[in-house]
């Protein structure tokens, strides 16, 4: 017996994404990026031993690791650019 309110959830066929395909407001190509790569202040903060504060200084001054901006008030960080950003410090 079928109940008024149940109903079948179709999902749409996946699309193929072609590379060639960039954003038409940046020019970049759209990034998949897995969550679990994404760090906040926080942590970034606590793995580079400096402050909430210093970090955001720095990103401020864009002297910082490259931030990932998921909307105007939650900046969140790549783990592979906070990694590059500390070879890059290095030297």
């Amino acid at each position: 017996m079928n109940s008024p309110l149940a109903h079948t959830v179709t999902t749409p066929e996946p699309t193929p994404r072609s590379p060639e395909v960039l954003d038409a407001r940046t020019g970049w190509e759209p990034a998949v990026v897995s969550v679990r790569e994404l760090m906040t202040s926080s942590e970034v903060a606590a793995v580079l031993r400096v402050s909430q504060a210093t970090l955001c200084r720095w990103r401020q001054t864009g002297t910082g690791p490259r931030v990932l901006w998921l909307s105007a008030r939650v900046p969140r960080y790549l783990w592979r650019d906070v990694e590059d950003w500390m070879e890059r410090s290095r030297s």
